[in-house]
């Protein structure tokens, strides 16, 4: 869980005596408002502060901060075979890998305007994305 003033809270479900029980796992100071985090092995990854925004990967038990990495506006993000898929605020999209020591980019570039605020979606090999003017469906199946 996460709020745009208190930072960051990992939540711990488990069930006893059949009724579900949460306890605080942890808390830090990072902030991932407005965007969505995506969680790939141990790691969740989001976009946290706000000038510079930061592409950020805290580890899912412990809440500690494995890295920060600038270089995009506000951005939403989507795991899809083994890679993450991220749209920042401004229109770039990026594919990389993420782990713990960092984020690598392989590929970025500018698709849409700016204002382009909606998580990206998979469905199938289709990626879709959307700015306030435009839907792009983008084919990531492999060439023939």
């Amino acid at each position: 869980m996460t709020s745009g003033t208190h930072g960051s809270v990992g939540l711990r479900f488990s069930k006893v005596d059949g009724k579900t029980q949460v306890e605080r796992a942890w808390q830090n100071e990072k902030q991932i408002a407005q965007t969505t985090v995506v969680r790939a092995g141990d790691y969740l990854y989001g976009s946290t502060g706000y000038d510079p925004f930061l592409v950020t990967a805290i580890h899912a038990a412990t809440g500690k901060v494995a890295w920060q990495q600038g270089g995009f506006s506000p951005a939403n993000l989507v795991a899809a075979d083994g890679k993450l898929l991220l749209l920042d605020y401004d229109g770039v999209l990026a594919l990389g890998t993420a782990g713990p020591e960092g984020f690598r980019v392989h590929s970025k570039a500018s698709v849409l305007e700016a204002q382009a605020f909606t998580p990206p979606a998979v469905s199938g090999q289709t990626l879709y994305l959307r700015d306030q003017k435009r839907i792009l469906a983008i084919d990531l199946g492999k060439p023939d």
